[in-house]
């Protein structure tokens, strides 16, 4: 005997055309976090000696938009076009040199600012001091 119970949205499955939008969905935004990550370099504000970009930013703000899998996924594309050429770094600089120059180690720590506030923020349930102290966690951790 059947039962009329409906299943709920949690139990039926999507279809494989609403799977393939909300994969498409991501990585347009995915390609707009790299935008984002690319100007934000470019913007320099004179702190002290050495410049601030507004890099760091930039990664914390997507990371903690998009989650932890998708922000690693964008900061990794961010950093593929720049190995690639593309000047997305500061100082519109690009190529494998900046990867493997002074400034290579802070851009690929970008990755570990992912790994370890995309978790912290998801725990921080829209708590903004919990979510202000996982991402320093973050940056903490690209240092």
């Amino acid at each position: 005997m059947k039962s009329n119970v409906m299943p709920t949205s949690s139990q039926a499955k999507p279809s494989p055309a609403s799977m393939r939008r909300r994969v498409t969905l991501r990585l347009c935004y995915a390609a707009m976090g790299v935008v984002l990550l690319a100007v934000c370099s470019w913007i320099s504000v004179p702190f002290f000696a050495v410049p601030f970009t507004m890099q760091t930013f930039a990664v914390c703000f997507v990371v903690g938009l998009m989650g932890t899998k998708w922000g690693f996924v964008t900061i990794l594309a961010y950093i593929g076009l720049g190995a690639l050429g593309v000047p997305v770094f500061s100082g519109f600089g690009g190529g494998v040199g900046t990867l493997i120059g002074v400034t290579g180690g802070y851009i690929v720590g970008f990755l570990a600012t992912a790994l370890v506030a995309g978790p912290l923020y998801r725990l921080a349930k829209d708590n903004l001091v919990w979510g202000f102290l996982a991402m320093l966690a973050g940056i903490v951790a690209c240092y």
